[in-house]
C-alpha cells in the first residue's frame, strides 16, 4: 500500500534530518549507537548467551540479523560474518523496524536480500533501510545511472544496488513526465526531502 510506503519513506528522511547526515556512505554503526540502540555481533559469546535467554537464538542460522525490545532498550543483533555492505543494510533494515514502530518483545523474523514476496512490515523496512543508505534525491543530484554506481557509492550489496536502481528508475521516469507537462522535476517536492537534499548540498558538489 501506498500509505506504508509513504510512512516508510516520510520516516527515514526524518532519520537522516535528525542525524544531520551529509554524506555517502551513511555509518550506521555510528548511528545506532548515538541512539543508544545496542548492537550485537552474532560472533559474540555474550551475544550468543543473550540470544538464548530471550528465546531468539533459533533466529541466527536462518536470518541476517533481528531486532527486539527489552524493557524499553532495543537491541539489534546481526550476522557479522556477512560481507560489510550487507551487514550495513542489516543494520539499517532493522533501523527501520524499530523507526516505523515494528518492535516489541517478540524480536523481527527476517532479514534477507529484498524481494517481491516480502510481506508488508519487511518491506517498509527494506524501504527505510534503502532511503537512509541511498536517498534517491543524492542520487539523482549526482547523475548515477546504474546499479554498480550505487553499490560504490552507498557501499551496499550488488543486491540491494539493484533493487534500489529499480526504484531510481521509475523516478527517472516520472521525473521525464513531469518536465513534459509541468517544467519541472518532481524530485524536492516534499519538504523533508528538501532538508535531505540541503544537508548533502556540499557533498554533491564535492563530487
Amino acid at each position: 500500500m501506498y500509505s506504508n510506503y509513504k510512512t516508510a519513506r516520510d520516516n527515514a528522511w526524518r532519520y537522516l534530518i535528525r542525524h544531520k547526515v551529509k554524506e555517502l556512505p551513511v555509518d550506521v554503526f555510528a548511528l545506532s549507537r548515538k541512539d543508544k540502540i545496542t548492537l550485537v555481533p552474532y560472533s559474540a559469546e555474550e551475544g550468543k548467551e543473550m540470544a538464548e535467554i530471550i528465546g531468539a537464538a533459533y533466529l541466527m542460522p536462518w536470518t541476517d540479523g533481528f531486532a527486539v525490545q527489552i524493557r524499553g532498550d532495543f537491541l539489534i543483533f546481526w550476522d557479522d560474518s556477512m560481507p560489510l555492505p550487507r551487514q550495513r543494510f542489516t543494520i539499517a533494515h532493522e533501523l527501520g523496524h524499530i523507526y516505523n514502530g515494528d518492535i516489541g518483545i517478540a524480536p523481527t523474523l527476517r532479514n534477507k536480500e529484498p524481494s517481491e514476496k516480502d510481506d508488508p512490515k519487511e518491506t517498509a523496512a527494506n524501504i527505510f533501510a534503502a532511503r537512509i543508505l541511498a536517498p534517491a534525491c543524492v542520487l539523482w543530484a549526482l547523475g548515477v545511472q546504474n546499479p554498480e554506481t550505487i553499490a560504490e557509492l552507498c557501499a551496499i550489496s550488488g543486491e540491494a544496488a539493484k533493487w534500489r536502481w529499480e526504484r531510481l528508475k521509475v523516478l527517472y521516469e516520472r521525473e521525464k513526465i513531469f518536465m513534459e507537462k509541468y517544467g519541472k522535476t518532481c524530485f524536492l517536492m516534499s519538504p523533508l526531502e528538501q532538508k535531505v537534499f540541503k544537508q548533502f548540498k556540499k557533498y554533491i558538489r564535492s563530487r
